[in-house]
């Protein structure tokens, strides 16, 4: 499984790719350091999330909607 890293700045865009990790614990600090970097730049009310994906072969940029799914530890 592929973890996608999204984040929104305003409540009407688009979800835009941040990063891919491949493991749970990569993608909890993919998370992180995505709400650290977009904090830096004053945007406060930025939302992060995760996206999971089967394979990497396609990984929308950008997406409409997106699920926030938790990530699953085996």
């Amino acid at each position: 499984m592929v973890h996608g890293i999204y984040f929104k700045t305003k409540p009407k865009n688009r979800w835009q790719l941040f990063s891919i990790a491949i493991s749970p614990e990569a993608a909890v600090k993919e998370v992180n350091d995505c709400k650290l970097q977009i904090s830096s730049q004053g945007n406060d009310k930025a939302e992060v999330a995760v996206q999971i994906f089967e394979t990497i072969f396609y990984i929308p940029e950008y997406m409409n909607d997106l699920i926030n799914q938790p990530i699953l530890y085996n």
